[in-house]
């Protein structure tokens, strides 16, 4: 049986996003943001927990950007044999900015991370790595911490989950309206405010549980 923890599941993901030997790794890692966007919005969580931070060229998800760039130093929870499956199935071009991830057997993906990763090719594929980070900077994780990473020149700004599930004023969403002239995750607004609010219930929920006095 495989191994189906959070780094292996990452890889796969990954794999699944690249379409091409030579792969931009920031394009990469902005498929996954949007993948995993897509994941949070219709069900409610991500296929793999992780950190999304706002950076100069736009939202990144801080786990996979280390296992991508085999950033060790920063990878302090996985064993050896994870590092080992990090080692022998990346490889990174930092002088190109390419990266290429081995054949991956994606059998054990859920339906919910594959659909995932469907939305995100099907609409962001075509891009390139600049246009994507384009894309990023008008959602709201994002523009709520423009100031800081453009002006204050902050290098991250840890994003709120809660601020994934609103949609962007597509009349102030300039590179939605350059690149795509709509918004791909704002298409079923119902199902969006539904996943909403069984999100915000289960937060409260697991917050209560936490809580000292229980």
């Amino acid at each position: 049986m495989q191994n189906d923890s959070s780094v292996y599941r990452l890889i796969r993901i990954l794999y699944l996003l690249q379409d091409k030997k030579h792969f931009n790794y920031m394009k990469l890692l902005k498929l996954y943001y949007f993948a995993e966007k897509f994941h949070l919005r219709t069900y409610g969580l991500f296929i793999n927990d992780d950190d999304f931070y706002a950076m100069k060229n736009g939202s990144v998800a801080s786990t996979a950007k280390d296992v991508l760039t085999k950033n060790f130093n920063f990878l302090n929870d996985i064993c050896e044999e994870e590092s080992d499956y990090i080692n022998n199935n990346i490889t990174i071009d930092f002088a190109n900015y390419n990266c290429f991830i081995n054949n991956q057997d994606s059998s054990t993906l859920s339906k919910s991370a594959l659909t995932a990763i469907d939305f995100s090719l099907k609409h962001f594929s075509r891009f390139s790595q600049w246009d994507l980070s384009d894309i990023t900077h008008d959602y709201i994780e994002w523009k709520k911490h423009k100031v800081k990473i453009i002006n204050l020149r902050i290098p991250k700004v840890l994003e709120n989950i809660d601020d994934f599930f609103l949609n962007p004023e597509l009349n102030d969403s300039h590179f939605l309206m350059k690149y795509l002239r709509y918004d791909p995750y704002a298409e079923d607004r119902e199902l969006n405010d539904y996943v909403y609010n069984n999100y915000l219930h289960n937060k409260k929920l697991t917050e209560y549980m936490n809580s000292p006095l229980n």
